[in-house]
């Protein structure tokens, strides 16, 4: 029997949103899915999957508590009519307190996922999350370091990680030199993937770090690669520090577009202040960049100093710079976390992680 399948999720920004738009595409093959979006931020990954699919949506707590309130009923509907069918996924707070209110009233499969070092156990979200996800099934979480954490701050019995993995993305390669070691006058490229929605993510940090190297006579140029409300800000750091021509915004990207500007570039900075994984990590490490990244908790399981990546102190410029600088002048040392970092993206693929929650489900 078909299993009837109701992802819940607050909105598509960040990790959240490309689990959530993964499992939707994989499960729809052989089960009814139902997907609920409570807010309607504005996010073009949102906007790319409603366009696409048909989805059950709402408008969230405080915008439209009518439309919350009919969403909510159409759902207790479903789930009375299918009984112990039923599973639902969730992705955030605000999703597990939507499902953990369904719960109580019946008799639902629900798997929790759990995502960020941070959100989880601040102090009122950690307080709610004691309460309510003991009523969940299963809690997953996309890596060790936050299974460790989520074992020590919550009682639960079936706390797993399921890592995300990635598409197999094929284009055609070029050899990867450091193009500052070829020509003097072409800048090396450097590349930040992450949306502008929380300063963990820590863009700062990425346009401080082209600023010292600018000083210092290094030719480099700057990609960011996402959307959101802080990109403003940004951009407006990036005219304040005299490198805003050595910048580029690209905005939100669809995958095709997002890999052709990945690929022109040669090494990947993620200077996060908190990651507990790195979906954006592994998506321009399977295209052969190296990985430069602050050594945190989660980040540090993928990013292997010294074989697929260099790791720094968070909040180090100098360090940060030092490592960059050590990567473009070192061809040998490039080339070997090049490679490293092809063979560890061929580890983390969508198909294990999809398989995973398969296995739960099943």
């Amino acid at each position: 029997m078909n299993k009837k399948i109701i992802l819940v999720i607050n909105d598509f920004a960040g990790g959240n949103g490309y689990i959530a738009k993964e499992l939707l595409e994989n499960f729809l093959i052989s089960n009814e899915v139902t997907l609920i979006c409570l807010s309607d931020r504005n996010n073009s990954l949102f906007h790319e999957v409603k366009k696409k699919y048909l989805i059950k949506f709402s408008e969230g707590y405080i915008q439209s508590i009518k439309s919350f309130i009919l969403i909510y009923f159409k759902t207790l509907k479903l789930v009375h009519k299918n009984k112990n069918n039923i599973y639902v996924i969730t992705f955030d707070n605000r999703s597990n307190i939507y499902t953990y209110i369904m719960k109580i009233f019946t008799n639902i499969n629900w798997i929790a996922t759990i995502h960020g070092l941070t959100s989880p156990f601040i102090y009122k979200n950690k307080i709610i999350n004691k309460i309510i996800l003991r009523k969940a099934n299963y809690v997953i979480a996309n890596s060790k370091a936050l299974q460790k954490k989520l074992s020590k701050n919550y009682n639960h019995e079936n706390i797993l990680t399921i890592s995300p993995g990635i598409k197999s993305i094929r284009l055609k390669e070029e050899k990867r030199i450091p193009r500052l070691l070829e020509n003097k006058y072409i800048p090396v490229r450097l590349v930040h993937l992450a949306n502008f929605y929380s300063s963990v993510k820590s863009h700062d940090q990425s346009l401080m770090v082209l600023k010292y190297l600018d000083d210092g006579g290094i030719n480099c140029f700057l990609n960011f690669i996402g959307d959101g409300v802080l990109k403003e800000k940004h951009i407006n750091m990036a005219k304040e520090m005299n490198i805003y021509e050595k910048v580029n915004f690209h905005g939100f990207l669809n995958d095709d577009n997002k890999y052709r500007i990945i690929v022109e570039n040669d090494i990947c900075l993620m200077p996060s202040r908190s990651e507990a994984f790195g979906i954006a990590s592994l998506e321009c490490m399977s295209l052969g960049l190296p990985v430069i990244a602050s050594n945190i908790p989660g980040q540090n399981e993928l990013i292997i100093d010294g074989y697929n990546g260099l790791l720094f102190e968070v909040n180090n410029i100098k360090e940060f710079a030092n490592k960059i600088k050590l990567l473009i002048n070192n061809k040998s040392l490039y080339e070997k976390l090049s490679h490293g970092a092809k063979e560890t993206a061929r580890k983390y693929s969508i198909n294990n992680m999809i398989s995973s929650y398969k296995n739960i489900i099943n």
